[in-house]
């Protein structure tokens, strides 16, 4: 009999340890779903996050702005006048949320080939406008872009203005070629070589009126 108590309280405290041991193993995996679950959860976290931000992104730009902004006249308009061209591509660029909505609205499958001449305009006064580079404290090249895409239109005045504020300060067609020669691009530099040739003849004009003005004034004091 004590030989089958004693079998029997050893089967007992076998299980009793086989039972210990089962439930640390079970316990570990609970653990490691735990951890997982709260991982999955900070990663859930993370990712509404992030769409928040994009929702935030999206409202930065009220949408419903849009269709006064890119109405029909005003394309229109800005298609066939320089100077209503660039107020509206200035309304547009006003901010970076602004102008992706804008290009987003352009670029539309339905509209992307009759909105590609006024899509390419506005590229080229993006260009201008984030590549701009300052050869001088008075010049840089958005300014000298923005004469040329005057010109192109057969508007004179943005040169005449700028040509008399630069004459007025005593800037040399010289000094003019020099900053010019900053430029490292070769075919940026050659595209204002049409503006250098007319400031040089704007000061010879403006140089020939002087001496004529001072000729007059000498002969009418004799």
């Amino acid at each position: 009999m004590r030989v089958v108590y004693v079998l029997l309280a050893v089967s007992i405290l076998f299980s009793c340890s086989n039972g210990t041991e089962l439930t640390v193993l079970n316990t570990t995996p609970q653990k490691d779903i735990r951890v997982e679950g709260m991982t999955g959860r900070r990663l859930r976290s993370y990712d509404m996050g992030d769409l928040d931000n994009a929702s935030n992104e999206e409202r930065a730009f009220d949408i419903s702005k849009l269709d006064d902004l890119m109405s029909a006249d005003k394309i229109r308009n800005a298609l066939k006048n320089i100077d209503d061209q660039e107020a509206l591509f200035k309304t547009w660029h006003v901010d970076e949320a602004t102008s992706k909505a804008v290009l987003a609205r352009l670029m539309e499958k339905d509209k992307r080939i009759a909105n590609m001449p006024i899509l390419a305009k506005y590229n080229d006064f993006r260009t201008r406008h984030a590549f701009n580079t300052i050869m001088d404290s008075w010049l840089d090249t958005k300014t000298l872009d923005e004469i040329s895409t005057a010109l192109k239109a057969f508007k004179t005045d943005p040169m005449t203005i700028q040509f008399r504020a630069w004459y007025k300060d005593g800037i040399t067609p010289t000094q003019f070629t020099s900053a010019l020669n900053k430029i490292t691009n070769p075919d940026k530099r050659k595209s204002y070589g049409a503006l250098e040739s007319h400031y040089k003849e704007f000061v010879k004009m403006k140089d020939k009126e002087a001496a004529a003005t001072i000729k007059k004034a000498a002969e009418e004091m004799n």
